[in-house]
């Protein structure tokens, strides 16, 4: 996501860790996203339709607490879970030229590996 899909603010949960400093860093996994008005101007000057993305940071997020711990267990101590508002994360994302990518709905929890491949390797995300 690049803008906030909630008209008021609300908590959400981001992961981080801490540098070699003791200063707080969000996590974040490569994230591919679709160019899709690039993708219209090449096919209108090349009439054929072209694939265009890019890789951003993906700030990974989540809507609730016991999911954010959950994936913060399942993969590695050095993961800490941080709790903002959504507002505060948005404008923070747009700061950096990321992305939020809220984790919701899931069933089962992906790993942190499995979820960076279909990040990256994703084609077409919401944005």
């Amino acid at each position: 996501l690049d803008a906030c899909p909630w008209p008021e603010p609300r908590p959400v949960w981001v992961l981080g860790s801490l540098d070699p400093t003791g200063e707080a860093q969000t996590f974040t996994l490569r994230t591919r996203i679709a160019k899709g008005e690039t993708e219209s101007e090449l096919e209108g000057l090349l009439g054929k339709r072209i694939s265009v993305s890019h890789l951003t940071d993906g700030v990974v997020a989540f809507g609730g607490r016991e999911a954010a711990d959950a994936f913060a267990e399942e993969n590695g101590p050095d993961l800490l879970v941080f709790e903002t508002s959504s507002g505060e994360l948005f404008q923070m994302a747009s700061e950096a030229r990321a992305v939020v990518v809220l984790m919701k709905g899931l069933g089962a929890m992906p790993s942190a590996r499995m979820l960076a491949t279909v990040l990256r390797n994703q084609p077409e995300l919401d944005t």
